[in-house]
């Protein structure tokens, strides 16, 4: 947990971000930290702080009712359904109460972030 808490201290050293924002991202966070870990991923600290700026991107377009461009249902096939079904799992956590419905785009951008840490994992 100590990670996250640093993690959250190194975020508005990359990007502007306000308290508010980190509140809300927090639990996000560690949600998909614990999930990740569960999953049998390795995620290192800066891979985590990646995923943690991607997450926030992803909390500002849901609270501003925006969505990415569509993209090719295709490039699904390119990435692993075990790590597809995990970025869809993390995300759902954020929206689950409210209306939002989970676009491809953004499953599938987490989804590559996912693939680079098992990817550095085994390289």
């Amino acid at each position: 947990m100590q990670m996250m808490e640093t993690i959250l201290k190194e975020i508005p050293e990359k990007t502007t971000v306000t308290e508010a924002e980190l509140d809300e991202l927090r639990p996000l966070l560690a949600y998909m930290a614990a999930s990740a870990q569960e999953a049998g991923l390795k995620l290192s600290h800066d891979k985590t702080l990646v995923i943690g700026i991607h997450l926030l991107a992803f909390m500002r377009r849901v609270n501003n009712n925006e969505y990415l461009p569509e993209l090719d249902e295709g490039m699904f096939e390119e990435v692993s359904p075990e790590l597809v079904e995990l970025s869809q799992r993390v995300l759902q956590s954020h929206v689950e109460s409210s209306d939002r419905t989970l676009d491809a785009a953004e499953i599938f951008y987490l989804t590559v972030h996912f693939e680079a840490a098992k990817f550095n994992e085994e390289g």
